[in-house]
């Protein structure tokens, strides 16, 4: 028999069974393994499938609206000010010693790390409990 668990708690999972947010579902084919995943609290039990017979192909999962990153920031270099720029060069240990503007900042965090990182709007620290909460 086939068990297919959906994590439902957290960002991710990484124990008995590995899920993360992007990749909720996971399939089992030992039910003390189901049991022990959804007794986490971090799983519940989808599907049972017995062996032999397939399953259709999984339920989908609507992709959100909007892309959803959890922190600080979700701004570009450009759009924060300049506390936000001295806040995340320390979270990523950017060491800024001298720049006095924002323009001095931005150069020293693109001297220092590596072009993908700095694309788009960049997401920096943890998340709040209510940013983990929202649904």
């Amino acid at each position: 028999m086939s068990y297919h668990l959906r994590l439902i708690k957290g960002l991710s999972f990484s124990g008995i069974v590995k899920a993360t947010a992007k990749n909720p579902d996971v399939y089992v084919n030992d039910e003390a393994t189901a049991n022990q995943a959804v007794a986490t609290g971090y799983f519940e039990l989808v599907d049972s499938i017995p062996d032999g017979e397939t399953e259709s192909s999984p339920e989908p999962i609507p992709e959100p609206e909007e892309e959803e990153n959890l922190g600080y920031g979700g701004k570009t270099l450009g759009e924060m000010n300049k506390s936000e720029l001295e806040t995340f060069a320390t979270y990523r240990d950017v060491n800024i010693k001298g720049a006095k503007t924002k323009a001095e900042i931005i150069a020293k965090l693109e001297a220092a790390l590596d072009p993908s990182e700095l694309e788009g709007k960049i997401y920096y620290g943890s998340p709040t409990i209510q940013e983990l909460q929202k649904e």
